[in-house]
């Protein structure tokens, strides 16, 4: 790996997925495309929550670790780091780049700046709004109707590190946010015209903020592209 001639992008997965899964997704093209590509599984993803890494709102500092270890063996060029996150590595890497000025460019899938704002707009307000014996209810109920349910709330609750919904939602998602004037880099964001509304909203709206950087690009998918869908 030369770090003189080769431009490099560590790539963060979202919260149902791994490094792995997105090798396929970006890696292999970015290899292809003459990237160093480093995957990364940030706390809460992959086997972490297994060591005890376990989801946080403060993810520029894992973040930074990983640029730490880069610059340290030299594989990290100034002024040529990018990075790319998908699904809730839109807000993962939109935390980064808002704190880690060493990276140069960023790539979202889509970008959130604000995750409370995602789940009281796109979750039913009954889960939201209602007392907190009420939501528990619903929770139980939904687990007691699918296994698959069942799953994933658990697998969610161990990737938190938290004992409950309620629990998570205070220590990890309503503290993440992001503040658009931090954000200093190059951008590039690409959005499905199928997305839930939030997403397209925030996408758009946090584009609208930077678009005075000539550099910036908001990229639209439709069906006719197979990239209407989420990510």
């Amino acid at each position: 790996m030369n770090p003189i001639k080769e431009r490099h992008r560590p790539q963060a997965a979202g919260g149902d997925s791994s490094r792995e899964d997105l090798f396929y997704f970006g890696g292999l093209a970015g290899i292809q495309r003459d990237y160093n590509v480093m995957m990364v599984d940030l706390p809460g993803q992959g086997k972490l929550p297994g060591r005890g890494l376990t989801f946080r709102y403060d993810t520029e500092k894992p973040v930074s670790a990983v640029v730490d270890w880069l610059a340290t063996r030299q594989l990290f060029t100034p002024g040529r780091l990018a990075i790319f996150g998908v699904s809730g590595g839109g807000y993962f890497t939109a935390r980064a780049v808002a704190y880690e000025k060493r990276i140069n460019a960023w790539i979202a899938s889509t970008p959130i700046i604000n995750l409370f704002l995602v789940f009281e707009r796109e979750m039913p307000k009954a889960v939201m709004s209602g007392p907190g014996w009420f939501r528990r209810l619903l929770i139980r109920l939904a687990s007691s109707s699918s296994k698959a349910t069942e799953v994933n709330i658990k697998k969610y609750l161990w990737q938190a590190g938290v004992a409950s919904y309620d629990e998570g939602m205070d220590k990890i998602v309503r503290p993440a946010v992001v503040d658009p004037q931090d954000i200093t880099c190059a951008c590039l964001f690409m959005l499905g015209e199928n997305e839930a509304g939030e997403l397209i909203r925030q996408t758009e709206e946090l584009y609208d903020c930077l678009k005075s950087n000539p550099l910036n690009r908001l990229r639209r998918f439709g069906a006719l592209e197979s990239g209407d869908a989420h990510c």
